[in-house]
């Protein structure tokens, strides 16, 4: 008997600046966590300083590819200026943050 991971999130740990500078290796995380299977995913940002809308928009896009496949993204660990500014655009409006 084969277990099912479906049901069993994909953790992501995320660390440094989510910025314009490490776009490309961040879109790259993403389409590998994609491809890999069909798990949903957890985008752990706890070790996260810094996010710019290079880095917002990467997992808006992220979270919508993802929903457009039936799976779901939740965000965990955010703080300090990546929480702000998700606030303030209010991104929790949209995708799960805990």
């Amino acid at each position: 008997m084969v277990a099912e991971t479906k049901n069993i999130p994909r953790l992501m740990l995320m660390e440094g600046d989510m910025d314009a500078v490490s776009i490309r290796q961040i879109q790259s995380l993403f389409e590998d966590a994609m491809s890999i299977d069909n798990r949903d995913i957890i985008l752990d940002m706890s070790k996260v300083r810094f996010i710019d809308s290079s880095g917002v928009g990467a997992v808006v896009s992220f979270f919508r590819r993802l929903a457009e496949v039936d799976r779901s993204l939740i965000i965990q660990g955010v703080q300090g200026q990546p929480q702000d500014l998700f606030t303030y655009l209010q991104i929790d409006k949209a995708i799960p943050i805990q």
